[in-house]
């Protein structure tokens, strides 16, 4: 089977699209796990606060009955 003139220009452009279509779901799936992990980070962030905050808050209980 021979190619006709322009037939292999064809494939190349379907082979092209075909990739930039796969790179572009590609980088959307990235982006949705980079989304995901920041939102992780972020709740994990503010968690650690509070619990940080609430160990200070028992320390100075205890710091205030040590010292009476």
């Amino acid at each position: 089977m021979s190619l006709q003139d322009g037939e292999d220009v064809l494939v190349t452009q379907e082979t092209t699209r075909t990739m930039s279509v796969q790179r572009s779901v590609g980088d959307i799936d990235a982006r949705r796990q980079i989304d995901q992990l920041a939102q992780t980070s972020v709740a994990v962030h503010h968690s650690t606060v509070e619990r940080i905050s609430h160990v200070q808050k028992q320390q100075n209980k205890i710091a205030s009955k040590t010292s009476e």
